[in-house]
């Protein structure tokens, strides 16, 4: 009778949670970026402390989400993380000028890939049941040079998850991209088991269409145009892969292939169509919850892709125990 009468009153706190459940606004800066291998070369402001977030103050909590960190064979063999520091002092150099007090909360490397969260420092203390994982799918479908880092944690009652991920490449390999994520969340099985997973990275799936017209559509600046033909978008229409995840509209130009330094597409031999490789994507209890104000790219050119971010304001839950109590 003991475990019924549990399951009474647990179905009735759950019932009448808002009675003692708090809702905090928090702000995430989500951001992704392949550096192509490169060490950090330029400022990271127009990314980090782009103007488009100006409006909504400093963000509580930075992702900062990298693809091919190292394409030497050491690090795919010998799982070297000497790129990892260099990268987690520009982030840390560039944040700290907004003014606020941040620390390092967690950063998890997994060959190219690297998740590096930094939060602000009065929200440490309020963080628990931090935790993370890794899944290679690349050479052999085990390798590192491919797959997903994933770090988790606890904040007040509000349970939150990140991906970052790097897909297989190429234009003709969409279904190994969607096998890519059905093996990522097979391995970690308990990505979806939050109230909240982010999921960023180098998805790799590539704009459908001539290269000619997919050029002509970006200079006119006819963003649907070009997500009508992103295989993504039809992956998740069609339910093969990220169904349960939402993406808010892109408006602005493919993020892939640049020549390096430089603001033109591909003009090497391979002339690869431009593509929407770097996304930002989410999914959670409630849509009610989570309010994406930011979704753009960024103008580093030291690498072949240019960043991507997005500023989300997302309702933390905080219980209150003596209101608790009286219901």
């Amino acid at each position: 009778t003991s475990s019924i009468k549990d399951k009474v009153l647990a179905n009735e706190l759950t019932k009448r949670y808002t009675e003692f459940t708090e809702l905090k606004k928090h702000l995430i800066f989500l951001g992704t970026w392949n550096v192509n291998g490169k060490k950090p070369s330029e400022a990271l402001d127009r990314w980090l402390l782009s103007p488009e977030q100006h409006p909504y103050g400093t963000p509580d909590i930075y992702v900062c989400g990298f693809q091919e960190l190292d394409l030497s064979a050491e690090a795919l063999i010998l799982q070297d993380s000497k790129r990892v520091e260099p990268w987690e002092n520009v982030i840390y150099e560039t944040i700290s000028k907004n003014g606020e007090n941040y620390t390092l909360l967690l950063s998890h490397q997994l060959v190219g890939m690297l998740l590096v969260i930094y939060v602000k420092a009065h929200l440490r203390k309020h963080i628990k049941n931090l935790d993370k994982a890794h899944a290679g799918v690349g050479i052999m479908g085990v390798m590192g040079n491919k797959g997903g880092v994933v770090i988790r944690f606890q904040l007040y009652n509000s349970t939150i998850c990140f991906v970052n991920a790097h897909l297989n490449a190429h234009y003709n390999n969409v279904n190994r991209r969607n096998q890519d994520y059905a093996d990522i969340i097979k391995r970690i099985d308990w990505i979806f088991n939050h109230d909240h997973v982010f999921w960023i990275g180098d998805l790799n799936y590539r704009l459908e269409g001539d290269n000619d017209d997919i050029k002509k559509h970006i200079s006119e600046e006819d963003w649907h145009y070009l997500y009508e033909r992103d295989q993504l978008r039809r992956m998740q229409e069609s339910s093969r892969a990220f169904t349960e995840f939402k993406e808010a509209p892109i408006k602005f130009a493919p993020t892939y292939k640049y020549n390096t330094n430089s603001s033109v597409y591909d003009t090497s031999e391979k002339q690869r169509v431009p593509a929407y490789c770097d996304r930002i994507l989410w999914c959670g209890i409630s849509e009610s919850f989570i309010k994406q104000l930011t979704y753009t790219r960024h103008e580093l050119k030291s690498s072949d892709h240019r960043p991507v971010s997005s500023l989300i304001e997302v309702q933390i839950k905080s219980i209150q125990n003596d209101k608790r109590e009286l219901v």
